[in-house]
């Protein structure tokens, strides 16, 4: 019995419609190219300012010789304003601290000086203060070697 079954399966097999040929799809004659999803271009980040020697118009101090500023911060809260420049360069830090030390107290500022000392550099630092004005300064050493001074500037209003 388990031919005749084998049989039977083979003859329905044999049974079936031969394939019958088809012709190709029709080819596309349309010129329009089919669109293609694509990724729209990434926006491109702002460019960092360009650094410079001069000090912004509205920050009351000026740049040291040798720096350059190569950011800017301003805030504006509670009634004061404030400016903070990020400046580099190769210079000398005890020369710039004697430098805004002086800028400060021809502005009427009581000055304080000090030193943080930092896991692998130290920080020099100065502090001028009034009633209504507080200025400082802090220096540090980035990888390259150059000197990197925070320098801010805020006012009552």
């Amino acid at each position: 019995m388990g031919a005749g079954i084998a049989l039977c399966i083979f003859a329905l097999w044999a049974c079936q419609p031969a394939p019958q040929a088809t012709e190709p799809p029709p080819v596309e004659t349309s010129t329009e190219r089919p669109q293609t999803p694509s990724n729209p271009p990434a926006p491109t980040p702002p460019e960092p300012p360009k650094p410079t020697a001069e000090a912004p118009a509205e920050f009351p101090l000026p740049i040291y010789e040798g720096l350059q500023v190569i950011d800017k911060l301003t805030t504006e809260r509670e009634g004061r304003i404030g400016i903070q420049l990020e400046l580099v360069g190769e210079v000398d830090p005890q020369k710039v601290v004697e430098f805004y030390e002086r800028e400060f107290q021809k502005r009427g500022l009581s000055v304080r000086k000090g030193t943080a000392h930092a896991q692998s550099h130290e920080e020099a630092l100065l502090l001028g203060q009034s009633e209504t004005i507080t200025a400082g300064l802090m220096i540090t050493a980035d990888n390259s070697g150059k000197k990197r001074v925070l320098l801010s500037w805020s006012e009552q209003k």
